[in-house]
């Protein structure tokens, strides 16, 4: 997008002679009038008053800092560019979170003057193409420079404008001249930026290919526009590329088609400047050099008008650049003279009250030092009296300070005294009180080991180990009077976790001691053993809970399912599988609210394992939760069970299941023919033949569904 700086109802910025004034924030905001239109950085007002200026707002919030900085920086370096085909950027203005630029206002576009001469289906007359390339290269080769200075001879950067397009040039009202507008995406011409910038169709093949632009990329765009100038349309290469398609496309050997230019010069410019390489392509001081000797007439006359003319306009644009700076000295010699007149009179002002103060303060002077004497006196006879009690007060204090200097060492002897007396008195009531409760609940049946059990006195407990497997009267070992007293120190002593991190609660659980199973919970619950052998299973990374499942220890299950519920063991079975594949229904039933539907590591789950061992029970109690679901070999428990035999098993999973085919495709039936398992065979045929007569009433019987 162009700076959105055109209006066809006003001059152009050059016609207008005025000198550019020197606008504040508050008198711009108040001759910001129209809005003129919007380009991709901002927007853009005309100025009311001054038809040949406009004014453009950039909005910067939400940019980091740094970026904002550099913006300023920019805008400041690029307001002090003098050449007749640049845009003039008279002052930059801060406010907040925007900029505000003045700068030239102009007729409308080069599109638009394109788009005008498509329109009419008429070729622009090639004198016309030749001066706006002459000027527009000048005007780049002038961005590009980095040896050039402004009007004060500071030096100046050269940039790459790397958005070279049509909507970014300005044309005057009368076609005769041309400027470059719109630096948004510019950066520092001595070096190349990895980017993606501009508008696709004026973009080179480096951009595309490897995000990368220079100088040579603002060559490739200015070939595109003098295309478009000659033949009033784009050139057939000229689109939005993908980096893999411009690699496909421009090939070494790639030559564009240039057949629509028909003027050879215009032709012979554009074959140097669409060049794959950026370094092979021309300068935009070389261009200029070329354009300039393009003269048809080849008078040379004419050529040297040309260049002074070209002089005379940088000349008037350096002319008013200094009469900008005149008009704003002299405005601002104005306001300091208004200053001064101003100040003058206030310090006349100001010399009348002075005069005024200096009597009063002369009077009030004199009274004071007359005060001052009589106070004086007083103060001596008060000072006098003071230091006499100030001298009583010291020694006073330094008698109390003594004092209580005693009286807290005493204090802190003592305190010390009675915080050793309270800890005895503690520990002394404690051990009464666990005394007092001993003597309640003991009897002749409590050994030496119960008694240190109950008091956690674990060197006594150490003396009588011997007593472990003793119990009172009540049934207690000492191991169950440890864990009530939660003395866990005393329970690994009485029963140790061994290092296959078998624990008490573990072996309590395999021998169905519940009063042992409800004293050890609070202590050693979700815990695994790396390895349980229990009758002739084994077990790794079992639990407590699992132990009793594979026991069938119901009333056990029943105290530590909701201790440790869906727990697995290493190959992924829980408790629920355990007493599944045990055959113990009860502890089944207590679980399956807990843990049903949860798979082991092959995807088996706890129908399965009942279908695999004929558990019947089991089968029942889990058929309207687990059926239908495939082990990840595809197996389901239907057909686990006719493979082996299980004909009771087969037959109640039918109502779920049947159909149903693993992932080779086979069904129970096939499977049961496979093994040879004739009674589930048997079975299966029978329940089919019912099956097809089901299909002619409303049966209820879900495997007909």
């Amino acid at each position: 997008m162009s700076d959105g700086n055109r209006d066809p109802a006003t001059k152009n910025a050059e016609d207008d002679t005025k000198i550019v004034p020197t606008f504040s924030l508050d008198e711009l905001n108040r001759c910001k009038v129209q809005l003129l239109g919007r380009g991709a950085f901002g927007k853009v007002y005309v100025i009311n008053g001054f038809p040949s200026l406009a004014v453009k707002e950039i909005w910067l919030n939400g940019q980091p800092d740094r970026l904002v900085e550099i913006t300023k920086f920019e805008l400041e370096a690029l307001s002090r560019f003098s050449h007749p085909g640049v845009l003039k950027y008279h002052q930059v203005l801060a406010n907040g979170d925007f900029l505000y630029i003045i700068m030239d206002r102009y007729y409308g576009d080069l599109k638009e003057f394109i788009a005008k001469y498509r329109k009419n289906r008429k070729s622009i007359p090639r004198e016309v193409i030749l001066s706006i390339l002459k000027q527009l290269v000048d005007a780049l080769a002038y961005i590009h420079d980095p040896t050039k200075a402004d009007v004060n001879g500071n030096a100046l950067p050269g940039i790459i404008h790397r958005d070279l397009k049509p909507t970014n040039m300005l044309i005057s009202e009368d076609g005769d001249r041309v400027v470059i507008a719109d630096f948004g995406l510019c950066k520092d011409a001595q070096h190349d930026g990895i980017t993606f910038a501009g508008s696709p169709p004026y973009m080179a093949p480096e951009a595309f290919i490897h995000r990368k632009t220079g100088r040579a990329s603002d060559i490739w765009a200015f070939g595109v526009i003098i295309y478009e100038l000659a033949t009033l349309e784009l050139p057939s290469f000229s689109q939005h590329w993908e980096p893999e398609k411009a690699k496909e496309f421009f090939v070494d050997e790639w030559k564009p088609d240039l057949s629509p230019v028909k003027d050879e010069f215009i032709r012979e410019v554009l074959e140097k400047i669409f060049i794959l390489d950026p370094a092979k392509r021309p300068k935009a001081k070389e261009l200029a050099s070329l354009l300039q000797a393009s003269d048809t007439s080849g008078d040379k006359q004419q050529v040297q008008g040309t260049v002074l003319e070209t002089k005379c306009m940088s000349l008037e644009t350096a002319l008013k650049d200094a009469n900008v700076r005149i008009s704003a000295l002299e405005r601002e010699r104005n306001i300091m003279s208004v200053e001064i007149d101003v100040l003058k009179k206030e310090l006349e002002m100001k010399s009348i009250k002075i005069d005024a103060l200096e009597k009063q303060f002369t009077r009030i002077t004199e009274a004071l030092e007359e005060k001052t004497r009589q106070l004086k006196a007083e103060m001596d006879q008060q000072r006098e009296e003071v230091e006499r009690w100030q001298k009583e007060l010291d020694e006073a204090l330094k008698a109390a300070n003594e004092e209580i200097a005693s009286l807290r060492k005493e204090l802190t002897t003592k305190s010390t005294r009675v915080d050793a007396l309270k800890q005895q008195l503690a520990d002394a009531i404690n051990k009464s009180d666990k005394l007092y409760q001993l003597v309640l609940m003991k009897d002749s049946s409590w050994t030496p080991l119960m008694c240190a059990a109950f008091l956690g006195d674990i060197e006594t407990a150490k003396q009588h180990l011997s007593d472990k497997d003793k119990k009172n009267s009540d049934g207690d070992t000492a191991l169950m009077i440890a864990a009530r007293r939660e003395h866990e120190n005393i329970v690994e002593l009485l029963d140790p976790t061994d290092w296959n991190g078998v624990t008490a609660l573990m072996r309590a659980t395999d021998r169905n001691d519940v009063k042992a199973v409800k004293a050890l919970i609070p202590f050693q619950t979700k815990r695994k053993a790396d390895y349980i052998k229990i009758n002739k299973l084994e077990m790794y990374e079992g639990t407590a809970l699992m132990v009793a499942a594979v026991c069938g220890n119901t009333e056990v299950v029943r105290l530590l399912v909701e201790h440790e519920r869906d727990m697995r063991d290493s190959e992924g079975w829980t408790a629920l599988m355990h007493a599944v594949a045990c055959g113990h229904a009860d502890c089944a039933r207590l679980l399956v609210g807990k843990e049903v539907g949860m798979q082991d590591e092959d995807g088996k789950t706890a129908l399965m394992l009942a279908a695999e061992n004929n558990r019947v029970d089991c089968v029942k109690l889990l058929l309207e939760k687990e059926s239908g679901i495939q082990k990840s070999n595809g197996a389901i428990s239907l057909i686990m069970a006719a493979a082996r035999g299980h004909a009771k098993c087969t037959k109640l999973l039918l109502k779920k299941e049947a159909g149903m085919q693993n992932k080779n495709g086979l069904t129970a039936l096939m499977v049961a023919a496979q093994k040879g398992t004739y009674r589930v065979y048997k079975v299966i045929t029978r329940e089919r033949r019912w099956y097809a007569r089901c299909q002619e009433t409303d049966c209820p019987y879900e495997g007909c569904k």
